[in-house]
């Protein structure tokens, strides 16, 4: 994700359109979503792929065409609904095959014609839509799901029809005056027909004419398109500047689903509502934002990989409690991100974490074990992609520890947690504690990097069973000294960080060139914080767009011989140590 994005985050967190206010009233509405959410017909907090068994197609192409992508996605969703047939081999992804058991086997492919050939007698036609005008992809992509047809541009679809047979089932060309018109549309004739239990935020297939609006988020365009056609997602987005009425849409589509409904997609870019913005809007009406973009989750979400293979017990170091030394703990961001945990994303070789691109450098980092450090990753990762955190988990050292992202489940904010339903919030910000702690459970997880202001974040540790500690912050709050930062709720040890994380530097270049700047600046920031008491306590926040292991031990190489680096959970223990004095 975008840093600026996240920046923002901290700055306008509050700053969002609120939606009209509601006929009924909030507790008639949290009854009906939860009563919904009572009939989910899968124990899965996100909609999951069957087994892949047999022969798996690994189609080694991916299209430069963004309207060949989106068909292409929509024939991989359309084909693995029943049972994973189609990958879209891009790379290092591939080799995470490795932890699906040996009940698939691989047949190569290279032509994506011969592809759709084999196929073709799943598709039932084609609906047109226009890349010029913002929303008519996401509403071809829905239709896609709803009735099993292949979204494409009207050039496209000449194409496809001459060589299959294919008819035009819909023509979105020309119907609607602008996005909300359409939308609208969508939400009363589509919606009802879609899956109840996730939606889909994303701008699919949308070219826009102006390049200052294509970032990153248009280079995944057609990446996630196959999750949302085998799950029959409703797919739209709200306008990085939303026109009136706009907002009171989204509030409908919003309270159309069960409480806690996974929101996945992306934000900011393409004429996408600013990630801050939706953060806060999707957390304020308790469903989950989880950032989302890579390809194959139609396939990856089917793995089916024993607990012990993603469990990580890391067990403590033996360190005693000196009281002369400060103890520093490490936390690297980014990694909530879906795509840039499972590869195959927008290019995966430079925002994946597996990166050996000498612009980004994780966990192929040579130096990664060397110093203890914190990784916060999205917990759901087990159900969108096992196969991934089995690698993840086979591959770690003990340094490596793994932790809930920013906050949880999801990307969320807790002080906008459930705030369209006041006389219910509390329960269920608890209630969305307790889904956290149960997933934390089963993965060996006991710590979670959250956002949330100190007078904010006592609900959610108050409600959390079995948490050992929270490391707060994306950055550091303006007013935030030494004697704030930690201290203890119901036992739980809370340290906020102390570092801005991001040296302001330029990312068009390898990090390689910065090392000994970033590192220098780091170690600068960290002894610069004032303390009047030993021993002393930190969390150091990193932004992981300019830190990595190799900057992080060239830190820990700089500090003064006081200053102990150490993992999140020894922190939480040598701070209780202190505290039980």
């Amino acid at each position: 994700m975008d840093i600026s994005a996240r920046v923002m985050l901290i700055a306008f967190l509050c700053l969002y359109v609120v939606g009209a206010a509601a006929a009924v009233s909030s507790a008639d509405i949290v009854a009906k979503r939860r009563a919904m959410l009572a009939s989910k017909p899968y124990t899965s907090l996100v909609p999951r792929s069957n087994e892949p068994v047999g022969k798996l197609t690994i189609l080694r192409v991916w299209p430069d065409e963004i309207d060949m992508r989106l068909a292409l996605g929509a024939l991989q969703g359309l084909v693995n609904r029943d049972r994973p047939r189609i990958y879209i081999g891009l790379d290092k992804p591939l080799y995470w095959l490795e932890y699906h058991g040996g009940k698939v086997w691989p047949e190569i492919e290279y032509d994506v014609f011969k592809v759709f050939e084999t196929y073709k007698e799943r598709v039932k036609g084609l609906v047109i839509y226009d890349s010029s005008v913002d929303g008519l992809g996401s509403i071809a992509v829905t239709y896609a799901g709803i009735e099993d047809l292949i979204p494409a541009t009207p050039e496209l679809a000449e194409r496809l029809s001459a060589r299959f047979g294919w008819k035009v089932a819909h023509d979105l060309r020309g119907r609607w005056q602008n996005r909300l018109e359409a939308y609208q549309w969508a939400y009363e004739n589509l919606l009802p027909r879609c899956n109840k239990y996730a939606l889909m935020h994303f701008n699919h297939g949308y070219q826009p004419r102006d390049p200052t609006q294509w970032s990153e988020a248009g280079q995944q365009i057609g990446f996630n398109v196959d999750y949302a056609v085998a799950f029959r997602l409703f797919v739209w987005h709200i306008g990085h500047e939303p026109v009136p009425g706009e907002m009171d849409l989204a509030v409908k589509i919003m309270e159309s689903a069960p409480l806690f409904t996974p929101v996945v997609g992306a934000s900011t870019g393409l004429n996408m509502y600013p990630e801050p913005y939706l953060v806060c809007f999707i957390a304020k009406y308790t469903n989950l934002f989880i950032p989302f973009g890579p390809s194959n989750v139609s396939v990856l979400s089917g793995a089916r990989i024993p607990d012990r293979l993603l469990k990580r017990n890391q067990p403590l170091p033996a360190r005693d409690l000196e009281a002369d030394k400060v103890y520093v703990a490490f936390t690297n961001s980014e990694h909530d991100n879906m795509e840039h945990l499972i590869g195959g994303g927008p290019p995966w070789q430079v925002t994946g974490i597996e990166t050996d691109d000498p612009y980004r450098m994780w966990w192929c980092d040579p130096q990664r074990g060397k110093v203890p450090m914190g990784w916060p990753i999205g917990p759901l990762l087990c159900e969108l992609s096992p196969a991934t955190l089995a690698h993840f988990v086979m591959t770690a050292t003990d340094n490596d520890y793994f932790m809930a992202s920013l906050t949880g489940l999801a990307l969320t904010s807790i002080p906008d947690f459930a705030t369209a339903y006041p006389q219910a919030q509390e329960e269920i910000v608890a209630e969305y504690a307790r889904m956290t702690a149960k997933y934390l459970k089963r993965l060996g997880w006991t710590m979670v990097h959250a956002w949330s202001p100190p007078d904010k974040i006592g609900p959610f540790v108050k409600s959390f069973p079995g948490l050992e500690g929270v490391l707060e912050g994306y950055g550091t709050w303006p007013d935030m000294t030494y004697d704030k930062a930690n201290y203890l709720i119901k036992g739980v040890p809370v340290f906020h960080s102390l570092t801005t994380g991001s040296p302001s530097t330029r990312r068009d270049r390898p990090i390689a060139d910065d090392y000994k700047r970033k590192a220098r600046a780091l170690a600068r920031e960290i002894t610069s914080v004032k303390i009047d008491e030993r021993p002393a306590f930190m969390h150091a926040f990193t932004i992981g767009w300019d830190y990595g292991p190799t900057i992080l031990k060239m830190v820990a190489d700089q500090l003064p011989l006081d200053y102990v680096i150490v993992r999140p959970d020894e922190l939480a223990a040598l701070y209780k140590k202190h505290k039980e004095k």
